[in-house]
C-alpha cells in the first residue's frame, strides 16, 4: 500500500464513517460506553442465526419465548469485556412517559425485541428467497448460508467477515443479506462480501437489507466494484491517516458514538 500501512475493512469503515470517532477509539484508545442498540443488535442477530439454523434442520421451536436470553447474554458478556454496567450503556430514542431511560435493557427485553422477533418470524416464513446450502466449507464448517464465515485479501490485506445471510433469488442467482436493527445505511460492507464470495468461485451477484423494524427486506442492489476499487479507498484513506487527517463527520450518529464523551465535535 502507498502508505505503508495495511488496514481492515472495519478500520476502513470507521475512518470513512468519522475520522474523529478512529482517532478516539484506534489512536487515542479512550474508554467506551457500551450502547445498548448495538448490544441488543447482536443479541437478535443470534436469536436469527439460531432460528434459521433450526429450521434448515427442521427443528422447528418456539423460539419467540427465548428472546429474553439471548438478550441477557449479550448484555452479561458486555459488562464483563466492557467492565461497564448495564445501567451506564448509552441509550436510543425518545425519551417518552412510558420510556424514561430512552431504550434501556427492559425495553429491548419486553417490548423491541419480542416485536423484532414477531415481525422476522413471518418475514421468513413468506419471502420467496431460499437459503443457500451448497456453499464450500467455511472455517466454522459451515456449507450454508447463516453467518457464513468469509476469509478473503483485499490487495495486501487479509481480511475476515460474516454474511448473515447468503440467498438463492426465485431465479436462482445468489445475493448477500444484511440484518440491520437500526436505520437503513448502505455501505461498502455488502459489496465487498460480494467480491469474497467471488473469490472462492462463488457466483454472488446482488445484495439487500433486512429492516427488522419493518420487517421488510429492502429492494436487492447489484453494486457494480471490485478488489481494484476496493483496494484503492483503503490505500487513500490509510494515506490520509498517515499525514494526520482526521475529519468530524458531526451528525445524528454522535447520539450514540460509544466515544461521545471524549469527542469535542459531538453534537
Amino acid at each position: 500500500m502507498s502508505s505503508g500501512r495495511r488496514w481492515s475493512h472495519s478500520a476502513f469503515e470507521d475512518y470513512a464513517n468519522c475520522g474523529e470517532k478512529f482517532r478516539l477509539r484506534r489512536i487515542v484508545k479512550v474508554p467506551q460506553l457500551p450502547n445498548m442498540a448495538a448490544v441488543a443488535g447482536k443479541a437478535f442477530h443470534s436469536w436469527t442465526e439460531e432460528y434459521d439454523t433450526q429450521e434448515l434442520q427442521s427443528q422447528k421451536t418456539q423460539l419467540t419465548f427465548e428472546w429474553p436470553d439471548f438478550l441477557a447474554v449479550a448484555v452479561e458478556e458486555e459488562e464483563e469485556s466492557s467492565g461497564v454496567e448495564r445501567d451506564r450503556f448509552t441509550t436510543f430514542g425518545r425519551r417518552t412517559k412510558e420510556r424514561p431511560n430512552k431504550e434501556d435493557f427492559a425495553v429491548w427485553r419486553d417490548d423491541i425485541g419480542p416485536d423484532l422477533v414477531e415481525k422476522y418470524v413471518a418475514w421468513a416464513g413468506n419471502h420467496d428467497l431460499t437459503i443457500a446450502q451448497d456453499l464450500p466449507q467455511d472455517a466454522n464448517g459451515k456449507t450454508y448460508g447463516v453467518e457464513y464465515e468469509l476469509s478473503f485479501r483485499i490487495g495486501q490485506t487479509p481480511e475476515l467477515g460474516y454474511a448473515d445471510r447468503i440467498f438463492y433469488d426465485v431465479d436462482g442467482n445468489l445475493g448477500v443479506v444484511d440484518i440491520k436493527t437500526g436505520r437503513k445505511r448502505k455501505t461498502t460492507q455488502l459489496p465487498l462480501y460480494l467480491i469474497a464470495l467471488q473469490q472462492k468461485g462463488i457466483p454472488a451477484v446482488w445484495c439487500a437489507y433486512y429492516q427488522a423494524r419493518d420487517g421488510k427486506m429492502t429492494e436487492p442492489w447489484f453494486p457494480d466494484w471490485d478488489e481494484h476499487r476496493m483496494s484503492y479507498l483503503h490505500e487513500q484513506a490509510a494515506a490520509m491517516q498517515a499525514l494526520g487527517f482526521y475529519l468530524p463527520n458531526p451528525g445524528d450518529e454522535c447520539g450514540w458514538c460509544s466515544v461521545r464523551d471524549h469527542c469535542q465535535f459531538a453534537l
